[in-house]
């Protein structure tokens, strides 16, 4: 009985996925710390391409735990994801109008979105749907 080691490691990306969860919900709650980089009299955000960053792995994070055999997801379950993360987002930028020097900011919502977006078109899309399902079109069990 052959199956692919892809799938077999969906307890590893459940592991990393609630680390990368944690970790995400620690670093939203810490107080401020100076996120902005002065160079040449311009500023620089680095901490949007961090929620970029980061919401572009914890999608792609639940999308490798999640996905089938068949190298796919139901589109309810990726719907719902993309509602709960987005939810996930909000809540841990409203948690920092709470946390002293930190506050709500839209535009980090907004990398947060893009972020979970482009993991559903890379991680998803190209490397879920289209490479590993044309790699292995048949799947011996």
């Amino acid at each position: 009985m052959k199956i692919l080691n892809f799938y077999n490691m969906k307890k590893i990306w459940l592991i990393l996925f609630i680390i990368w969860t944690l970790l995400i919900i620690l670093l939203s709650v810490m107080p401020y710390s100076k996120e902005v980089v002065s160079k040449n009299g311009s500023s620089f955000r680095w901490d949007y391409l961090e929620h970029f960053l980061a919401y572009f792995a914890f999608a792609s994070l639940y999308i490798l735990w999640r996905s089938d055999r068949n190298f796919s997801i139901r589109k309810l379950e990726l719907f719902l994801m993309f509602v709960v993360i987005i939810s996930f987002s909000l809540l841990t930028e409203y948690i920092q109008l709470h946390v002293p020097g930190r506050t709500f900011n839209y535009i980090d919502v907004a990398y947060n979105f893009v972020g979970v977006l482009g993991s559903f078109l890379i991680v998803y899309v190209y490397l879920i749907r289209y490479y590993m399902r044309r790699k292995h079109s048949v799947i011996e069990i």
